[in-house]
């Protein structure tokens, strides 16, 4: 696991080909990019289920000739009090070309097993 202490934070790791034991690695500053899978999630969250999840889906598109705006967010509908959902709708231009936009769609949501699909 990490170990974060006030100045910085601390990860042991095998050493693999290099023989028995450990090296250490050591930063400033730990970007965990994995999700609610990672190992620094499982540490942190002792084995309890998240509170809520954040479901998105996306897509690149190309040949879009006006493609100058920032980043956009909207939502279309109210927060649907019955599912406790609202989508959102977020587009930008793409690091891949100058006509190329990523889109996504997200909903924010808790948990609970009771809640229906999104549809």
């Amino acid at each position: 696991g990490v170990q974060v202490y006030q100045d910085g934070a601390e990860l042991m790791l095998d050493r693999a080909n290099d023989g028995p034991g450990t090296n250490t690695l050591t930063a400033r500053l730990v970007l965990d990019c994995m999700g609610h899978s990672s190992p620094i999630v499982r540490q942190l969250r002792w084995g309890t289920k998240p509170d809520g999840v954040c479901a998105v889906v996306g897509t690149l598109a190309s040949g879009i000739q006006n493609n100058s705006t920032g980043d956009v967010i909207a939502t279309m509908s109210d927060l649907a009090t019955d599912r406790s959902l609202q989508y959102f709708w977020e587009a930008f231009p793409a690091g891949s070309g100058p006509t190329d936009r990523t889109t996504y769609m997200f909903a924010y949501m808790d948990a609970e097993p009771y809640r229906p699909s999104l549809h």
